[in-house]
């Protein structure tokens, strides 16, 4: 009872501000910092200065009747009677600095895409404006440089090739307009491949650190702070599951892109078709996965380091070869410094071939256009200009004329001879081609086919 008493005596003699003034922090000791600075506190403190927040500004031409008419044609017609209006919108992204004296910058192909304007935003503060060195969208990767800028930070690129999975990595980025957020997580698995409505991409880090819109081009970090990977993708409806373009492919891409501001598209010279169940049979295959090899073009480095028509090429840089399709969006993830490694199927044994690509040229874009499709073109007012029509061609079977206009090639529009020489050897393999052409004063959508 004594003990309640002066219990209640002392409480009482205490005011509310007297108790709270009794609270204090207490300061830790340089030795107690130290044990909370982690491995993966010092690689955010490393690397983070060089990590931008991207603001893409897009201006877009849309039709009035946008939403209202879903005839293409109908809708062409609207557009050149009423003409179009402009429209801006906004974005975000992230990036990083990867050479502060250039002032080049790493992020993801489709965060820029269409930007009239591109701005970054440092985590000390500045702000600066943009110019797009190259962009590589098969890759989704792009280069920006930061003009007249002093006393950039710069992050390092590590070795992808060395990622051990179950390793703590680190991802930074502007999801949602927060910036510089952290999450962090494990290398959950390599060489993943990811299938997207206009792209294919191959050897991807996935990890299960938290990738959110916004979080694209920001870099995947190692605990010494160096970077693996940028990260570009997430899987819609799943936890857990983000991805990175490894800094090998980085690398790889990002010299073309500052030297030339593209990836040129590369050639194997290979020709062939899907397997049936008539030729697995013969062949001796126990499935009908496969590209099957029944021609070479000139000089084709494929043939010269051994390839043969009739092998069936079953695997290309350990990637399963599912059918002809497959195989051609395979050869979209590589540049001429890939190394090619094909397994192949060969009366009745398997081989293993390797060799380098070769760039697939302007020249062999034409004369590849020439020969399957009967066309030649020349660049002209951000088009292409037919100059001439092959007699007996697929071009010249559906009508199509000297002076004609191709504006489209299944499905992405011709603004240079760099778009055509893309288009003409994504569609090598096809046997059938969709063309937008313009006439006069409209504009019509043609299939070309092969016989």
């Amino acid at each position: 009872m004594l003990r309640s008493l002066f219990l209640c005596i002392a409480l009482l003699a205490f005011t509310p501000g007297q108790a709270v003034a009794a609270l204090e922090i207490s300061p830790e000791s340089p030795q107690e910092l130290a044990l909370r600075k982690s491995d993966i506190v010092r690689a955010v403190d490393k690397v983070a200065p060089a990590v931008v927040n991207i603001v893409t500004t897009k201006t877009t031409s849309v039709s009035p009747f946008q939403g209202m008419i879903s005839d293409p044609f109908i809708d062409d017609f609207l557009r050149q009677r009423f003409g179009e209006r402009q429209r801006e919108t906004s974005s975000l992204g992230s990036g990083v600095i990867v050479d502060g004296r250039e002032g080049l910058v790493i992020t993801n192909a489709h965060v820029i895409a269409g930007a009239s304007q591109i701005s970054v935003r440092l985590q000390d503060g500045r702000s600066f404006n943009a110019e797009l060195v190259g962009s590589g969208p098969d890759f989704d990767l792009a280069v920006l440089r930061i003009p007249d800028a002093r006393n950039l930070p710069e992050a390092d690129l590590g070795d992808s090739d060395r990622i051990m999975p179950g390793e703590t990595v680190i991802a930074i980025g502007n999801p949602y307009g927060f910036s510089h957020t952290i999450t962090t997580g494990v290398v959950s698995a390599l060489g993943r491949s990811l299938n997207t409505r206009s792209s294919y991409f191959t050897d991807l880090i996935q990890t299960d650190a938290a990738i959110n819109p916004g979080n694209s081009g920001g870099p995947l970090i190692n605990l010494n702070g160096r970077v693996i990977g940028i990260n570009s993708a997430m899987l819609a409806k799943a936890e857990g599951i983000g991805f990175a373009i490894p800094s090998a492919k980085i690398l790889e891409v990002a010299y073309e892109l500052v030297d030339q501001g593209a990836v040129s598209p590369v050639w194997f010279g290979v020709f062939g078709q899907d397997i049936d169940p008539a030729l697995a049979s013969y062949l001796g295959l126990n499935s009908l996965a496969g590209f099957l090899v029944t021609d070479f073009a000139e000089n084709s480095p494929a043939r010269k380091a051994g390839l043969q028509a009739g092998d069936v090429i079953l695997k290309l840089n350990n990637q399963a070869v599912k059918n002809r399709k497959h195989y051609q969006l395979l050869l979209r993830s590589l540049t001429q410094n890939s190394k090619v490694r094909l397994e192949v199927w060969r009366e009745g044994a398997l081989r293993q071939l390797e060799f380098v690509p070769v760039l697939f040229s302007r020249e062999m874009a034409e004369e590849l256009a020439y020969r399957k499709w009967g066309i030649r073109v020349s660049p002209q007012d951000a088009a292409l200009l037919v100059t001439a029509v092959r007699p007996g061609s697929p071009a010249a079977e559906i009508g199509m004329e000297k002076g004609d206009v191709v504006r489209g090639i299944s499905g992405q529009s011709m603004a240079s001879m760099q778009d055509f020489v893309r288009a003409i050897n994504n569609s090598s393999l096809d046997n059938k081609l969709m063309l937008v052409v313009g006439r006069g004063r409209g504009n019509y959508h043609v299939m070309l086919v092969e016989r």
